[in-house]
């Protein structure tokens, strides 16, 4: 039995290089409804917001954890979170 969880989240982040993050549900867009998320990611140096795929859903969950616990948010350098999933391939730029 397949059991989906919903990991939807937004969150300002004390960050020198990310001021916003949230984890949004891509209902549809991966073929299986409620099952895929993207990484929304607005950067304190402008008010842009990029998308980014995640390559599993255990990664996806790992940052949902962080982002729901305030003390581990605060703790979370989150500009070296973001590059290590980026070189490690655990988040793609969508191209929009």
């Amino acid at each position: 039995m397949l059991t989906t969880t919903d990991l939807s989240i937004a969150a300002d982040v004390q960050s020198s290089a990310i001021a916003r993050l949230e984890i949004i549900s891509t209902d549809g867009y991966c073929g299986h409804p409620g099952e895929c998320w993207d990484l929304l990611v607005t950067f304190n140096s402008g008010s842009k917001v990029y998308r980014y795929a995640w390559e599993d859903e255990a990664e996806c969950q790992r940052w949902f954890d962080l982002l729901s616990n305030e003390e581990s948010k605060a703790a979370t350098s989150w500009g070296r979170e973001f590059h290590r999933a980026l070189k490690h391939g655990d988040i793609e730029e969508i191209n929009m």
